[in-house]
């Protein structure tokens, strides 16, 4: 289980730090992982903490965990979701804004309120225990991931242009 780390208000760090904590009491044995560009958190022991992983270290990390996790009180595109869901991860997240762009809730992964740390543990839990909705959650996230392609965002932007175009020329 893991999840990106950040100091800033709008990454709630006291939330990130709550969760692996609530994590570390029900699934003792499960390794937990933290990525961030600022120092380790105090308080959450035996979590592995990587400052600045490279893409190859991130990729390991995101390869290692079944679930990936933002605890963010606003976000915007979030890449961090569409790396997990990439890497194999199933995602749980606030909805704080851009995740919801990208996650259907209960189809490529789950959005829970901002600051509700007991339900976001709650369905992290659904997924790392239920192998077979973790599997259809991921297959369902990986559609998700190869729709980010840059041919198929082009042929978004031509469409949505082409229809500006054609409303315009009416």
């Amino acid at each position: 289980i893991g999840s990106t780390f950040g100091w800033s208000k709008a990454k709630d760090p006291e939330s990130i730090i709550d969760i692996m904590q609530m994590l570390g009491r029900k699934l003792p044995r499960v390794p937990q992982y933290l990525f961030s560009s600022g120092k380790k958190p105090k308080g959450i022991k035996g979590v592995h903490f990587k400052r600045l992983p490279s893409l190859k270290e991130a990729r390991r990390i995101y390869s290692s965990c079944k679930v990936w996790f933002l605890a963010s009180l606003q976000e915007g595109f979030g890449n961090p979701i569409l790396e997990a869901m990439a890497c194999g991860c199933a995602v749980v997240s606030t909805d704080c804004g851009g995740p919801s762009d990208i996650i259907e809730d209960g189809v490529n992964g789950f959005l829970v309120e901002v600051g509700d740390t007991e339900t976001m543990v709650d369905k992290i839990m659904l997924l790392y225990n239920n192998e077979q909705l973790r599997n259809q959650i991921c297959a369902n996230a990986i559609e998700t991931v190869e729709s980010y392609s840059w041919p198929k965002a082009v042929d978004k932007l031509e469409g949505y242009l082409t229809t500006i175009y054609d409303n315009e020329h009416r």
